[in-house]
């Protein structure tokens, strides 16, 4: 991972001060904006791998420095940062993308490892999943008018395409491929082995609770992801 570049966006300079021997120490190239404008400029020049973005941030905020990063295309991946308070604005975040988020106070050591965690996801994206779960070998999953391309990552109902995160994505076509069958929440999570020691349960229901609702609202009148209470998940097919 040595040289990738990493934008760390937050108006008190002592974080990134506090950050820069970390990140340096694991082979990162920092760069730091103090506000969104910044942000978003140097997100554009430099295309950092990772972006650390504090959701407290002026003009404008981190969340809408996130939606036009999503908005624009920019792939770098986003770890939002927040306060322990900000649980709301956290699953926003998540909602709009973000591929981690960290709370302050905060370890260093810790930032890193997401940091870490976040890059080995990105690299493994890119190479075959397990054939037991979202193989992009696999061909689009039909059901009925729902088209789900795990190679393409895109999700269509009537041809018309659904948005969904790239996580949110995972474990759809997850679920999706054991369709009718029953997969617990470690078998989910085990889905992201490159970062499963950091993955909870609880950021795991939040993010099949807004993949439930945008599929709930791309395929009105069904639902095809059932919580089985104790257990898990389940995609009851059109």
């Amino acid at each position: 991972m040595s040289g990738w570049k990493i934008l760390v966006v937050d108006d008190d300079p002592a974080i990134a001060s506090i950050l820069d021997p970390y990140l340096h120490e694991a082979g990162f190239r920092l760069f730091v904006a103090r506000n969104g404008t910044e942000a978003l400029a140097l997100a554009a020049s430099e295309r950092p791998e990772i972006v650390l973005l504090d959701l407290r941030i002026p003009r404008p905020q981190g969340l809408e420095v996130l939606r036009r990063l999503r908005a624009n295309g920019n792939p770098a991946s986003v770890i939002v940062v927040s306060g322990l308070s900000d649980e709301v604005d956290r699953v926003v975040g998540l909602e709009l993308g973000a591929d981690d988020y960290v709370t302050k106070p905060f370890s260093p050591r810790e930032v890193v490892a997401r940091v870490k965690a976040v890059l080995r996801r990105r690299l493994n994206g890119q190479r075959t999943e397990a054939p037991s779960m979202a193989s992009e070998e696999t061909g689009p999953l039909e059901f009925d008018r729902l088209c789900i391309d795990p190679a393409a990552y895109t999700v269509h109902f009537d041809g018309k395409p659904i948005p969904l995160t790239r996580t949110e994505f995972r474990i759809l076509a997850m679920l999706a491929k054991n369709a009718s069958k029953v997969l617990t929440r470690e078998q989910l999570i085990a889905g992201f082995a490159e970062r499963s020691d950091l993955i909870e349960t609880r950021t795991l229901d939040s993010h099949v609770a807004h993949l439930r609702r945008k599929i709930q609202e791309g395929v009105p009148g069904r639902e095809l992801i059932r919580t089985i209470r104790g257990i898990g998940y389940r995609f009851d097919a059109p």
